[in-house]
């Protein structure tokens, strides 16, 4: 058991009717002071930190295809980032030389009435 120099840091859980000798009562003593400490240190480690990056919001997250890859050249990055853009570009396009026609209730749409 931890010793305090204050008396009034000790606090007494439970007590019997008969004191019986070699018994141990659990939570028979608690050191307050040092249990409120040690929480304190606890909360400052984990929430503390929480609540102080909570309210910040000026972290930037680049999110530009192949910006996270370390292996890729900075002329790789700007092809890889074209070809990108470009088989977005591919697949709202309809293909020309497939012969294709645009309907509409079975009449072409590149017919005027």
């Amino acid at each position: 058991n931890v010793t305090a120099s204050n008396p009034f840091e000790i606090r007494k859980n439970k007590k019997y009717k008969h004191s019986v000798l070699n018994r141990k009562i659990k939570g028979g003593d608690r050191n307050v002071a040092l249990s409120r400490s040690l929480a304190f240190q606890r909360r400052t480690k984990t929430l503390l930190q929480d609540v102080k990056a909570s309210a910040k919001s000026n972290v930037f997250n680049d999110k530009r295809f192949g910006e996270n890859d370390l292996e890729l050249s900075a002329e790789e990055k700007l092809l890889a980032r074209f070809k990108h853009a470009r088989s977005k570009k591919s697949r709202y396009a309809l293909p020309e030389e497939s012969g294709a026609t645009l309907t509409h209730f079975g009449k072409s749409l590149g017919e005027s009435n």
